[in-house]
């Protein structure tokens, strides 16, 4: 009768991991599953912002201040870096437009600039879905049941992107 009652507790205590490692693995699939189409989006907007800084860039008579980023391959870099060299084409592409007044009357320059900016904040936003997609998978990743599923099944590492805004700095 004891050895019957063993059995069973044993045998309710495997039932109970296994349920756990199935929901926790069904957790951390949905995490990536978030993680990869934020990524994907990022993707996309990171291409429409290269083409609206290229487009941009057009309308400046002297062009040597982006020689720089003429030299660039953005298919041999990840995400995370082509983002922070946008970035820093973008800001280059602010001060000098801060100097030419007669640029911004131009209707087609605005339109390209506005363009621009929605661009920059879904760009963001989607930016700041990845950072949070990712700090609640490392967060499960830590967590007991998920442990041994990375154990089994390995998971992904992912690093978070830097977003600068003004005076702070945002992971």
């Amino acid at each position: 009768m004891e050895v019957l009652i063993i059995i069973g507790v044993c045998t309710l205590i495997l039932i109970f991991l296994i349920f756990s490692i199935i929901v926790s693995k069904k957790r951390m699939s949905r995490e990536v599953l978030k993680i990869e189409e934020a990524d994907n989006n990022i993707d996309l907007y990171l291409e429409k912002k290269k083409q609206l800084l290229d487009k941009a860039k057009s309308y400046f008579k002297e062009q040597e201040e982006f020689s720089s980023y003429e030299g660039i391959s953005f298919d041999e870099i990840d995400h995370i870096r082509t983002n922070e060299v946008l970035e820093e084409y973008n800001q280059k592409l602010e001060e000098l437009i801060e100097f030419d007044e007669e640029l911004m009357m131009r209707k087609e320059f605005q339109d390209i600039f506005k363009e621009l900016i929605d661009n920059n904040c879904n760009l963001y936003g989607s930016i700041k879905f990845y950072n949070d997609s990712v700090e609640k998978y490392l967060s499960l990743k830590k967590k007991f049941p998920t442990k041994l599923v990375n154990l089994f099944c390995g998971f992904k590492k992912y690093d978070l992107y830097v977003i600068k805004t003004g005076k702070n700095t945002i992971y």
